[in-house]
Protein backbone atom coordinates (compact mmCIF):
# COMPACT_ATOMS: atom_id res chain seq x y z
CA UNK A 1 0.00 0.00 0.00
CA UNK A 2 1.33 3.27 -0.93
CA UNK A 3 2.00 6.35 1.37
CA UNK A 4 -1.13 8.42 -0.34
CA UNK A 5 -3.63 5.52 0.03
CA UNK A 6 -2.40 4.54 4.05
CA UNK A 7 -3.11 8.31 4.17
CA UNK A 8 -6.52 8.14 2.40
CA UNK A 9 -7.49 4.84 4.86
CA UNK A 10 -6.63 6.84 8.12
CA UNK A 11 -8.73 9.72 6.96
CA UNK A 12 -11.76 7.57 5.87
CA UNK A 13 -11.49 5.54 9.17
CA UNK A 14 -11.56 9.08 11.32
CA UNK A 15 -14.36 10.59 9.11
CA UNK A 16 -16.31 7.42 10.12
CA UNK A 17 -15.47 7.67 13.80
CA UNK A 18 -15.80 11.11 13.95
CA UNK A 19 -19.58 11.12 12.61
CA UNK A 20 -19.99 7.86 14.97
CA UNK A 21 -18.99 9.26 18.40
CA UNK A 22 -22.45 10.91 18.84
CA UNK A 23 -23.76 9.18 21.86
CA UNK A 24 -23.72 9.23 25.35
CA UNK A 25 -23.27 5.06 25.57
CA UNK A 26 -21.57 4.87 22.10
CA UNK A 27 -21.31 2.94 19.80
CA UNK A 28 -17.84 4.55 19.17
CA UNK A 29 -17.77 3.17 16.10
CA UNK A 30 -20.57 1.57 13.03
CA UNK A 31 -20.41 1.18 9.66
CA UNK A 32 -24.54 1.22 9.44
CA UNK A 33 -26.02 4.55 8.86
CA UNK A 34 -27.71 5.87 11.50
CA UNK A 35 -31.22 5.64 9.78
CA UNK A 36 -30.42 2.04 9.55
CA UNK A 37 -29.92 1.27 13.07
CA UNK A 38 -33.15 3.36 13.72
CA UNK A 39 -34.57 1.29 11.07
CA UNK A 40 -35.79 -1.88 13.31
CA UNK A 41 -38.15 -3.69 15.25
CA UNK A 42 -37.69 -2.75 18.86
CA UNK A 43 -39.20 -4.06 22.42
CA UNK A 44 -39.00 -1.86 25.18
CA UNK A 45 -36.68 -3.75 27.76
CA UNK A 46 -36.73 -0.92 30.54
CA UNK A 47 -38.81 2.34 30.70
CA UNK A 48 -38.23 4.67 33.47
CA UNK A 49 -40.90 7.60 34.16
CA UNK A 50 -40.68 10.58 36.08
CA UNK A 51 -38.17 8.66 38.22
CA UNK A 52 -40.30 5.37 38.48
CA UNK A 53 -39.80 2.49 36.78
CA UNK A 54 -42.94 1.42 34.71
CA UNK A 55 -41.17 -1.48 32.46
CA UNK A 56 -44.07 -3.69 34.03
CA UNK A 57 -46.98 -1.59 32.37
CA UNK A 58 -45.52 -2.26 29.25
CA UNK A 59 -43.75 -5.74 29.69
CA UNK A 60 -47.17 -6.91 31.22
CA UNK A 61 -46.07 -10.31 33.16
CA UNK A 62 -49.96 -10.99 34.07
CA UNK A 63 -51.17 -11.28 30.84
CA UNK A 64 -48.07 -11.53 28.29
CA UNK A 65 -48.71 -8.52 26.73
CA UNK A 66 -45.72 -6.29 25.17
CA UNK A 67 -45.55 -2.80 22.66
CA UNK A 68 -43.71 -3.42 19.54
CA UNK A 69 -42.54 -0.14 17.77
CA UNK A 70 -41.74 -1.07 14.10
CA UNK A 71 -39.63 2.24 12.44
CA UNK A 72 -38.99 2.08 8.76
CA UNK A 73 -36.37 3.70 6.90
CA UNK A 74 -38.74 5.95 4.80
CA UNK A 75 -39.96 7.77 8.08
CA UNK A 76 -42.84 6.23 9.30
CA UNK A 77 -43.25 3.94 12.34
CA UNK A 78 -45.98 1.55 13.81
CA UNK A 79 -47.24 0.35 17.05
CA UNK A 80 -48.12 -3.26 17.47
CA UNK A 81 -49.44 -4.94 20.25
CA UNK A 82 -47.96 -8.13 21.47
CA UNK A 83 -48.96 -11.69 23.45
CA UNK A 84 -46.17 -13.97 24.44
CA UNK A 85 -47.51 -17.15 24.70
CA UNK A 86 -46.25 -21.19 24.32
CA UNK A 87 -45.33 -22.50 21.44
CA UNK A 88 -47.31 -26.50 22.62
CA UNK A 89 -45.12 -26.98 18.94
CA UNK A 90 -41.71 -26.81 20.24
CA UNK A 91 -41.92 -26.25 23.66
CA UNK A 92 -40.34 -22.46 23.42
CA UNK A 93 -42.56 -19.01 23.36
CA UNK A 94 -44.00 -17.34 20.14
CA UNK A 95 -45.41 -13.45 19.30
CA UNK A 96 -48.68 -13.03 18.47
CA UNK A 97 -49.37 -9.99 17.16
CA UNK A 98 -52.35 -7.44 16.87
CA UNK A 99 -52.92 -8.36 13.50
CA UNK A 100 -54.19 -12.06 14.86
CA UNK A 101 -57.85 -11.49 15.55
CA UNK A 102 -60.03 -14.05 17.46
CA UNK A 103 -61.57 -15.29 14.37
CA UNK A 104 -57.76 -16.55 13.13
CA UNK A 105 -57.54 -20.25 11.95
CA UNK A 106 -53.88 -20.17 13.46
CA UNK A 107 -55.16 -19.69 17.15
CA UNK A 108 -54.85 -22.71 19.28
CA UNK A 109 -56.82 -23.28 22.42
CA UNK A 110 -55.02 -20.78 25.18
CA UNK A 111 -54.18 -18.34 22.70
CA UNK A 112 -57.50 -16.13 22.35
CA UNK A 113 -57.27 -12.31 23.08
CA UNK A 114 -59.10 -11.61 26.33
CA UNK A 115 -60.82 -7.74 25.40
CA UNK A 116 -60.73 -6.96 29.02
CA UNK A 117 -57.09 -7.68 29.81
CA UNK A 118 -56.16 -6.07 25.87
CA UNK A 119 -58.10 -2.57 26.63
CA UNK A 120 -57.04 -2.81 30.72
CA UNK A 121 -53.28 -2.84 29.04
CA UNK A 122 -53.44 -0.62 26.35
CA UNK A 123 -55.24 2.09 29.12
CA UNK A 124 -52.37 1.26 31.36
CA UNK A 125 -49.60 2.36 29.08
CA UNK A 126 -47.24 5.24 30.08
CA UNK A 127 -48.41 8.19 28.63
CA UNK A 128 -45.24 8.84 26.43
CA UNK A 129 -45.96 5.25 25.08
CA UNK A 130 -49.34 5.96 24.85
CA UNK A 131 -48.46 9.04 22.67
CA UNK A 132 -47.19 6.98 19.58
CA UNK A 133 -50.68 5.86 18.79
CA UNK A 134 -51.16 3.25 16.26
CA UNK A 135 -48.57 5.01 13.99
CA UNK A 136 -46.76 7.95 12.80
CA UNK A 137 -43.75 9.54 11.22
CA UNK A 138 -40.40 9.71 12.68
CA UNK A 139 -37.44 11.94 11.58
CA UNK A 140 -33.80 12.87 12.51
CA UNK A 141 -33.15 16.50 14.08
CA UNK A 142 -30.09 18.24 15.35
CA UNK A 143 -27.39 16.54 13.48
CA UNK A 144 -29.25 12.95 14.15
CA UNK A 145 -29.03 13.14 18.23
CA UNK A 146 -32.72 13.47 18.53
CA UNK A 147 -35.57 11.98 17.04
CA UNK A 148 -39.07 13.81 15.94
CA UNK A 149 -42.25 11.64 16.76
CA UNK A 150 -45.32 12.57 15.32
CA UNK A 151 -48.34 10.20 15.57
CA UNK A 152 -51.05 10.56 13.73
CA UNK A 153 -53.92 11.41 15.07
CA UNK A 154 -55.92 12.65 12.29
CA UNK A 155 -58.97 9.70 12.77
CA UNK A 156 -59.37 11.45 16.59
CA UNK A 157 -62.47 13.94 16.10
CA UNK A 158 -61.94 15.47 19.75
CA UNK A 159 -58.18 15.93 19.24
CA UNK A 160 -56.21 18.89 20.50
CA UNK A 161 -54.24 20.38 18.12
CA UNK A 162 -51.12 20.69 20.10
CA UNK A 163 -51.14 16.76 20.06
CA UNK A 164 -50.32 16.83 16.42
CA UNK A 165 -46.72 18.48 17.19
CA UNK A 166 -43.61 16.09 17.66
CA UNK A 167 -42.27 14.82 20.61
CA UNK A 168 -38.58 14.92 20.67
CA UNK A 169 -36.52 11.72 21.93
CA UNK A 170 -32.61 12.65 22.52
CA UNK A 171 -30.71 9.19 21.62
CA UNK A 172 -28.26 8.00 24.21
CA UNK A 173 -27.08 4.61 22.43
CA UNK A 174 -28.23 3.59 19.22
CA UNK A 175 -26.74 0.22 18.75
CA UNK A 176 -27.78 -2.37 15.67
CA UNK A 177 -29.81 -4.26 18.04
CA UNK A 178 -29.68 -1.82 21.26
CA UNK A 179 -31.50 1.91 20.98
CA UNK A 180 -32.26 4.19 24.03
CA UNK A 181 -33.92 7.52 24.51
CA UNK A 182 -34.94 10.15 26.69
CA UNK A 183 -37.01 12.82 26.70
CA UNK A 184 -40.27 14.80 27.98
CA UNK A 185 -43.83 14.85 27.68
CA UNK A 186 -45.79 17.50 27.12
CA UNK A 187 -46.33 18.21 31.29
CA UNK A 188 -42.21 18.16 31.27
CA UNK A 189 -41.68 15.14 33.15
CA UNK A 190 -38.89 13.11 32.17
CA UNK A 191 -38.70 9.53 30.88
CA UNK A 192 -35.69 7.05 29.74
CA UNK A 193 -36.27 3.98 27.50
CA UNK A 194 -34.40 1.19 26.25
CA UNK A 195 -35.33 -0.94 23.63
CA UNK A 196 -33.87 -4.10 21.74
CA UNK A 197 -34.30 -5.20 18.73
CA UNK A 198 -35.87 -9.10 17.83
CA UNK A 199 -34.75 -9.66 14.98
CA UNK A 200 -31.74 -12.03 14.45
CA UNK A 201 -30.70 -10.16 11.00
CA UNK A 202 -30.73 -6.52 9.54
CA UNK A 203 -33.95 -5.07 9.20
CA UNK A 204 -34.90 -4.09 5.62
CA UNK A 205 -37.63 -2.51 5.54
Amino acid sequence: MTKSMRFLSVLVFAAVAISSCKYEHGPNISLRTKRDRVANEWLVSKFVYDGVDQTGLINSDSNGFHSLLKFSRNGSYSVEMLRVVKDSATGGIKYLSTHTSNNSIFLKPGEMWDVIKKYSYLNNLPAPVKFLGVSGSWAFEKGHYKIGVSSEKSYESNQIITEKNPIYWVITMLKEKEMHVRGNDQTGKEWTMEMKSINDEDYFY
